[in-house]
């Protein structure tokens, strides 16, 4: 059982249904943010802000509204038992679940696409409606075990 894992099952065990467990969790930074990370400082901001605005500018096909936009980042996903994904905010300083943002069912989830990488992975995750979420996951720290625990649960995707 992962870190994350342990300290979703203490910290929000209230917000899983009877009988429920987290198999699997990752933790999600919004894009860029863990580079300006590893910058720091005033260089690190500057960065995060010219990432974001080449995103902006260069638009997309993925749809920014629908599920993914009420999605916080940065957050704690985890995969139940029952297949669905919980969507956790934390603590900024303790790193303890806070709340429960969503609760995405398992018919609300499309598919996934996971770029595993040393420093910092790339996830999107592809909703129904046609909204995607993307976010960074630090050194890719179990997006490899989160993207099986998707799988046996019927959400299929790729990973790299």
């Amino acid at each position: 059982m992962s870190k994350l894992v342990k300290k979703i099952m203490k910290s929000g065990s209230e917000y899983l249904n009877p009988g429920e467990v987290v198999e699997e969790a990752i933790l999600a930074q919004p894009p860029g943010r863990v580079m300006a990370q590893g910058v720091g400082g005033l260089a690190g901001v500057a960065i995060h802000s010219k990432i974001k605005k080449n995103r902006e500018a260069k638009g997309g096909s993925d749809v920014t509204d629908g599920i993914a936009s009420e999605l916080p980042a940065p957050a704690l996903l985890g995969v139940t038992s029952g297949g669905d994904v919980l969507v956790f905010t934390q603590g900024a300083m303790s790193g303890k679940v806070t709340g429960l943002a969503r609760r995405i069912e398992r018919g609300e989830a499309a598919g996934f696409e996971a770029k595993k990488a040393k420093l910092i992975g790339k996830f999107s995750l592809r909703f129904t409606d046609g909204s995607v979420y993307h976010c960074d996951i630090p050194m890719s720290v179990g997006m490899k075990d989160f993207s099986e625990a998707l799988q046996r649960h019927g959400i299929f995707g790729e990973m790299d």
